[in-house]
């Protein structure tokens, strides 16, 4: 939890308040009860005030045996090594790295949008679901999700 605290404070700020993902991280950690002074400093280490261990995050494609193809995010502190890792169990039983591209087209990122019953009525909040393009609307009970 400490890591993706770090990463999306690196990533998008050290504010709460604009950044969704360091929202949501922190949410976690406090979920699990995380000390609040660990999560200041992973804040702190993530947006530089505190000197600490630097994480890169990024992709990795790769095609595997059978026609199966990946596409791994990883967070890391040393690429070098992960390169390597991930080089041997993808060449295990004819898999490989795959180049930029040659398998990211096939994804496409998606999330979760979730609104109150109480924010929205249904009908208006299906219409604008279908402008934006969103896939589906469900009722979970208590709220939205699209």
């Amino acid at each position: 939890m400490i890591k993706e605290i770090s990463i999306a404070a690196k990533n998008g700020g050290g504010d709460p308040d604009s950044n969704p993902r360091l929202r949501t991280a922190i949410a976690a950690a406090k979920a699990e009860h995380m000390p609040a002074d660990n999560i200041k400093r992973a804040i702190q280490r993530g947006t530089g005030e505190l000197p600490g261990v630097h994480i890169d995050e990024f992709s990795f494609e790769v095609d595997g045996p059978g026609g199966v193809v990946g596409l791994l995010n990883m967070n890391t502190d040393n690429r070098n090594r992960t390169v390597s890792d991930i080089r041997h169990a993808s060449g295990k039983d004819d898999g490989n790295m795959a180049e930029a591209g040659a398998v990211s087209w096939m994804f496409h990122k998606k999330g979760d949008i979730v609104v109150p019953k109480s924010a929205a009525k249904e009908d208006d909040l299906m219409g604008i679901v279908l402008e934006a393009g969103a896939d589906d609307l469900r009722d979970d009970g208590e709220n939205w999700k699209c």
